[in-house]
């Protein structure tokens, strides 16, 4: 197995969800949370089935790959995980809300999930344009 790099892997797994998630909001202008993993040998791993047969909210879907990529990180499944999903949020308290893609990411040598949020606008022609980012570490996040 090669040497874990949290710091880098999480962005591997957030990348390759905003490629997707930009694509999805220029077309349709709103996505469905959706979450990867990465294996032990730090491959995207995207065959995460949940069940949707019964039209969860998204709160419902975000619990279900939580509890499913959890579960997978405590069996040594995967090494970590990232669930996407659209807020409405601020960077502080300061600041006005935004729409924003958050990244809930999650890795099996902590108990804490880290929050990354790209704030965007859709410009008059459908195009994604990413205003800020910023991160934040919520121990009260598994």
């Amino acid at each position: 197995m090669k040497a874990m790099n949290f710091y880098g892997d999480k962005y591997i797994m957030i990348d390759y969800l905003h490629s997707v998630i930009k694509i999805v909001l220029e077309t349709k202008k709103e996505f469905y949370p959706m979450a990867v993993a990465l294996d032990l040998n730090n491959k995207i791993s995207l065959d995460i089935d949940i069940k949707t047969d019964d039209d969860p909210s998204s709160i419902e879907m975000i619990s279900r790959y939580d509890k499913k990529l959890n579960r997978k990180l405590k069996n040594n499944k995967i090494q970590s995980y990232c669930v996407a999903y659209d807020v409405m949020t601020a960077r502080n308290v300061e600041s006005e809300k935004t729409d924003a893609i958050a990244f809930k990411v999650k890795n099996r040598s902590t108990d804490e999930a880290e929050m990354l949020y790209y704030s965007y606008v859709l410009k008059n022609n459908k195009k994604f344009m990413l205003i800020d980012i910023w991160e934040e570490t919520n121990n009260l996040l598994k």
